[in-house]
């Protein structure tokens, strides 16, 4: 088992969907994400396996770069509009 592309292909399918999900509609059926995810990862998990690695870390360096976006940004401007609320005493 190489744990290496398992995460790199974990974080490259996870950072390509939310990239998705930025330019798709709201309304886009939940359903499809359960056969896009596979595929992704399949297909991520080939690139990482026969492509450059250049190619391999480009990619794995946008998505990465959008996990944390989501996951450290956004949450600090919560914690800061929380903290800054007057309603929070």
């Amino acid at each position: 088992m190489n744990l290496e592309l398992i995460t790199q292909a974990s974080l490259e399918t996870v950072g390509t969907v939310q990239i998705l999900k930025n330019f798709l509609p709201k309304s886009f059926p939940k359903k499809l994400w359960a056969v896009i995810m596979p595929v992704l990862a399949v297909g991520f998990t080939l690139v990482e396996t026969y492509l450059p690695s250049i190619i391999g870390t480009c990619i794995l360096v946008v998505c990465c770069s959008q996990i944390g976006y989501e996951g450290i940004l956004q949450t600090l401007k919560k914690l800061g509009s929380i903290i800054g609320s007057k309603d929070v005493q």
